[in-house]
């Protein structure tokens, strides 16, 4: 009986072994280039996300710096030097009390009620420990509540221009009365403390978008930019 070597069963399993390795490569190669595609394409989507975060923060920055008329030279010229060496824990600690004792008492029920959900003992301590740890001190802040986040943090509030500037009018007075700071490091300070109240500023009209963004405002480390 004469059959079709392809519809034989015998032929059919030779041809099969005859051509199972050539088959393995084929399966082997393009299970492997999927995988590549899926690594590649899991990198590229990783860089693009950091080079768009990278391009917000620039966006961030320049807008900062336009609103508050600090270039970022000036507002990262505390990092030039090591100011809580310089001025030590209880100088941020006596910042800190004097200038929420201006805010809490401040005259405007509007600029009140931005913290009218804060106890006054924690807004300080909030802020000397961040204060402390941006200048050189240890992470006090981070190891109490986490990264600073500030965009994050200060997001349920009204961080308008008119906010801000009444933040910074309570920030200069308070650096002028406040013992041990000398004029080098009040210019250094009020010229961060300017910067990044816009910043945040900035940051407040992202809301609707819903962005996150790691800023140098809230580390000294520049791989947090």
């Amino acid at each position: 009986m004469n059959e079709s070597i392809f519809c034989s069963s015998t032929n059919t399993h030779s041809i099969f072994y005859l051509f199972s390795p050539f088959l393995i490569r084929i399966f082997s190669f393009y299970s492997l280039f999927n995988v590549h595609q899926f690594i590649r394409g899991t990198h590229n989507s990783s860089r693009f996300k950091k080079k768009d975060r990278k391009n917000r923060m620039q966006s961030l920055q320049h807008k900062a710096s336009e609103y508050s008329g600090v270039d970022t030279d000036a507002a990262f010229a505390i990092d030039d030097t090591n100011l809580f060496e310089k001025l030590g824990l209880q100088t941020f600690i006596d910042l800190s009390t004097n200038f929420y004792a201006r805010v809490y008492d401040d005259e405007d029920e509007w600029f009140r009620s931005i913290f009218a959900n804060s106890k006054k003992e924690d807004a300080i301590q909030n802020q000397y420990e961040f204060f402390a740890q941006r200048m050189g001190g240890p992470p006090l802040f981070s190891q109490r509540r986490g990264h600073p986040a500030l965009i994050a943090r200060h997001r349920p509030f009204p961080v308008t221009h008119q906010a801000a500037e009444r933040w910074l009018q309570h920030m200069q007075q308070a650096l002028d009365t406040t013992p041990d700071i000398d004029s080098d490091s009040k210019t250094k300070m009020m010229n961060f403390f300017r910067h990044t109240a816009f910043f945040l500023v900035a940051g407040d009209e992202l809301k609707p978008q819903n962005q996150q963004v790691a800023c140098k405002h809230a580390s000294n480390k520049s791989s947090e930019e």
